[in-house]
This record gives C-alpha cells, sequence and structure tokens, in this order.
C-alpha cells in the first residue's frame, strides 16, 4: 500500500537516485575527552563510569559521591572531588565555546551573535549540537536577528 502510494505520488519517474547523505561529525564521547583526568580517575575508583555517559550524568554521580564521602567522614576528598570537578567542568565548556565560535566563523555568522550567546550563559554543548545539524547550513550568513529566533 504505501509503495503504491509512492509510485503514485512520483508519478512514472523512473530514473531517480538515492543521494548520498553528507556524514555527521563524529563527536568523541565525553569519556573519551577526559581521559586521563584526574576527576574521572577519581570517579572511577569508586565506582564504573558508563562509557556513553554526558556531563550531567557524569555531574550527578560526582555530586553522589562527594555526599557520600562526606557522609564517611571523608570530608576532604569530597572537596578535593568537587575542586577537580570544576576544573573539569570549566575545561570542557571552554573547548565547546571554542568550537562554537569556529562553526559560527564557518557558517559565516556575526561574532556579534556569539558574543551574546556567550553573555548569556547558556550551555554550549547544547549549542554545539544545535549547530552540527543540516538545518544550520540554511543560516549561513544569517543575521543576529534570525539567530536569536533560532537559537534564543
Amino acid at each position: 500500500m504505501l509503495s503504491d502510494a509512492l509510485k503514485g505520488a512520483l508519478g512514472g519517474a523512473k530514473d531517480l537516485e538515492a543521494r548520498d547523505q553528507p556524514k555527521a561529525e563524529q563527536v568523541a564521547s565525553l569519556a573519551e575527552e577526559l581521559k586521563g583526568s584526574a576527576w574521572l580517575e577519581m570517579l572511577g575508583d569508586h565506582g564504573p563510569i558508563p562509557p556513553d555517559a554526558g556531563l550531567s550524568r557524569l555531574v550527578d554521580l560526582s555530586n553522589k559521591l562527594q555526599k557520600s564521602l562526606k557522609g564517611q567522614g571523608q570530608g576532604r576528598a569530597a572537596k578535593a572531588l568537587g575542586r577537580l570537578q570544576a576544573d573539569a567542568v570549566g575545561r570542557l565548556e571552554k573547548a565547546a565555546w571554542s568550537k562554537v565560535k569556529q562553526r559560527f566563523s564557518e557558517l559565516g555568522l556575526p561574532e556579534k551573535s556569539y558574543r551574546r550567546l556567550k553573555q548569556a550563559k547558556g550551555d554550549p554543548h547544547k549549542l554545539l549540537s544545535k549547530l552540527s545539524t543540516r538545518r544550520a547550513e540554511g543560516y549561513k550568513g544569517a543575521g543576529d536577528k534570525q539567530i536569536k529566533e533560532w537559537l534564543g
């Protein structure tokens, strides 16, 4: 039934060919980006870390571990874990903002919009994922007003 509807919609076009879709960029998993960081090592010492865990999941695991360590009377270890977490998250956000800025220049988007988004303290990881879609290609050379409507 569906194939009949497709045939009817195509109206007898027999020389149609499938187009190759551009492959999405491979985004390294967060665990790979943080490989060798003291924060992940300390988290790994206290339990397994899921290889596909996102940043929010890692932060949640870290916060739970900090609470557990405090409850066990290991306040110094909990504070150390908190500092390591803050450093790692800061490095990740800095790298994400750098990639966002690079993507803005690739798309020919105004730097004014980039600065506005960065000052709004939004999540650079979510912003980067929006900028890595096919829809983003349609915004090449867009003005600040269009970008504001699209990205917030």
